[in-house]
């Protein structure tokens, strides 16, 4: 029984925590749970309700730590959403001031010019 319940955890958890998606990791989470449960119901003794309980709590551990993984995905995508903003008003940003630039050294150079022709 033990060594079921080990091998029960582990495929769970690496079942739960390969996917940040709910979606893919209820199955085989839900189907350790039933299994656990149909094992207290075929034998409820203190060993399997024990049992059950731990399982219980290692379910819900696994199901924060989901809910965990996809906020944590799910922040890294917007941030690369905001980067890739911040990138293209950076380039806008650079793109305007490299036309003030060549403004300002037109003006510069016609104010230049008028000033030298106004000597003369």
């Amino acid at each position: 029984m033990f060594l079921t319940l080990v091998l029960a955890c582990s495929i769970a958890a690496s079942s739960v925590l390969s996917s940040a998606a709910i979606i893919y990791s209820l199955p085989p989470a839900l189907f350790y749970w039933v299994m656990m449960f149909c094992v207290l119901l075929a034998e409820p003794d203190a060993l399997h309700l024990g049992t059950a309980g731990l399982s219980l709590a290692y379910g819900i551990l696994m199901f924060g730590a989901i809910f965990n993984i996809r906020n944590m995905t799910r922040n890294v995508l917007d941030l690369r959403v905001e980067k890739s903003d911040l990138i293209d008003r950076l380039a806008s940003e650079r793109d305007e001031a490299q036309r003030s630039k060549i403004r300002a050294e037109r003006a510069s150079h016609a104010k230049s010019n008028f000033l030298a022709n106004m000597s003369h």
